[in-house]
C-alpha cells in the first residue's frame, strides 16, 4: 500500500499562518507610547503630590500660629510684626523654667517656635511667616519657594 499526500487540504504558500516582521514592530510602537504615557503620568503624579504637600503645611502652620494667637489673648498685640528671618534674634528659644514673664514673652516665644517650624527641613522650602493687624483682625502669610515660583498663603481671621 502506498500513501500519498491528500493535496486537496493542504494550505497554499500564499497563505501563512502567524505574524509579520511588520505587525510585531506596530504592536511594540503601541505598546511604548502606552508605556511613555504611564511613566509621564506617575511623574506628573508625584509633582502635583508635592506642591499639594506643601500647600498643606502651610495652611497647618497658619492655623497653628492662630491656636498659639487664641492661648495667649492678653499677649496679642506682640503678635503684630513680621517674624524675623531667623528665630534666634531676640526672641526667647524657651519659656521654662520662668524666663516667660509677660504675655509679651509668651507672644516672642510662640513667634519664635513658629519660625523654626516654618524652616525646618522638609517644611517649606525657602519658607517665610508674618503676622499683620488691623483692629481685632490678625492676618497671618506664609510664602515659600515652589518650583522656581515663590507662592503666598494667607488668612485673616478675628482673634478676641
Amino acid at each position: 500500500m502506498h500513501l500519498t499526500p491528500d493535496t486537496s487540504t493542504s494550505v497554499p504558500k500564499t497563505c501563512q499562518r502567524g505574524f509579520s516582521l511588520i505587525e510585531v514592530l506596530v504592536a511594540l510602537l503601541i505598546l511604548s507610547i502606552g508605556i511613555l504615557g504611564l511613566a509621564a503620568l506617575q511623574t506628573f503624579s508625584l509633582r502635583f503630590n508635592s506642591q499639594s504637600y506643601t500647600r498643606t503645611q502651610a495652611t497647618i502652620l497658619i492655623n497653628d500660629m492662630f491656636d498659639r494667637m487664641r492661648t495667649n489673648v492678653d499677649g496679642l498685640a506682640t503678635y503684630n510684626a513680621v517674624a524675623p528671618a531667623t528665630p534666634a534674634s531676640g526672641y526667647a528659644t524657651s519659656c521654662f523654667p520662668a524666663s516667660c514673664a509677660t504675655p509679651a514673652d509668651i507672644a516672642n516665644y510662640h513667634i519664635a517656635q513658629w519660625k523654626a517650624l516654618i524652616v525646618a527641613p522638609g517644611m517649606l522650602p525657602g519658607g517665610q511667616g508674618g503676622i499683620a493687624r488691623n483692629g481685632s483682625m490678625y492676618t497671618v502669610t506664609i510664602t515659600w519657594v515652589e518650583n522656581n515660583i515663590t507662592m503666598t498663603q494667607s488668612v485673616t481671621a478675628l482673634v478676641l
